[in-house]
């Protein structure tokens, strides 16, 4: 289960760098690009260097495969690093799988050195196959703003400790939902709610009580095919009733003997 949070640190710093590139700092950019002395191709300069800054930092966030997608209505919610970062801690014994996993400082260097070389090839294949530098930082200029946006629209990252209190969240509930929860009839989200609160006493309590919309989540997951009114009813979903022993029909039951020999055989 994955809460949505559509705004990041990381997405919003790169996407204003990538903007101010364009922008304010657009003369000092465009001075030191067709600067000859700097970027002119004639071997490995400093428009290289800045080249392979700007696409390791891009293909970091954002892969071109990714960003083709992204025109075809798609967006990948795994950055590329994500995947050499796991593929790294298999690689070297780690559980990746917990949720409390972090990667290693060792496992990120290495990561990051790949990272390098890729932005090294893409940023010598501009330089080298157009004879300037100056494809190389342009087009890294650019790849950086995409991933920026790109990276806008990607859910944040959770900590691992909310992520362990999600999971917890989720096995409490999953708990509950077979013992108290049909998937026949229908019955409106606040009755979920309350019955889900009321089973759980450590919920019980306002700060850690969840809130509608990830108790909402929460029933989505357990019951992806019930389907939910904007006024919030469910149907192919209903909440199992428990028998109130204090009901006329049980005290009648309860005070007549034979009735009370019936049931109990």
């Amino acid at each position: 289960m994955t809460t949505c949070v559509w705004f990041s640190t990381e997405s919003v710093a790169l996407s204003t760098i990538a903007t101010l590139c364009l922008t304010v700092w657009r003369e000092p950019v465009q001075d030191f690009l067709y600067s000859y002395d700097s970027v002119t191709h004639t071997g490995l300069e400093i428009g290289d260097g800045v080249g392979t800054l700007l696409w390791a930092v891009s293909l970091w966030y954002c892969s071109p495969v990714q960003l083709l997608l992204l025109f075809l209505g798609r967006i990948d919610t795994d950055r590329p690093s994500d995947w050499v970062l796991e593929v790294i801690g298999r690689a070297s014994g780690q559980n990746v799988e917990d949720v409390m996993y972090r990667p290693p400082t060792l496992v990120k260097l290495l990561a990051y050195a790949i990272f390098a070389g890729a932005g090294a090839v893409s940023s010598l294949a501009f330089s080298v196959g157009l004879g300037d530098a100056t494809w190389a930082i342009s087009t890294g200029i650019g790849a950086c703003m995409a991933a920026g946006v790109y990276e806008v629209g990607r859910p944040v990252r959770m900590e691992p400790v909310e992520a362990q209190q999600l999971d917890v969240l989720w096995q409490d509930f999953s708990g509950f939902a077979r013992k108290r929860l049909q998937r026949t009839g229908g019955c409106h989200e606040s009755e979920i709610y309350k019955t889900f609160i009321a089973s759980s006493p450590k919920y019980r309590n306002p700060e850690t009580a969840p809130d509608n919309d990830t108790v909402r989540d929460l029933v989505r997951n357990w019951h992806p095919d019930a389907s939910r009114s904007s006024k919030g009813f469910y149907r192919n979903l209903s909440v199992i009733p428990i028998p109130d022993p204090y009901s006329p029909a049980k005290v009648a039951a309860s005070s007549d003997p034979v009735s009370a020999e019936v049931a109990q055989q």
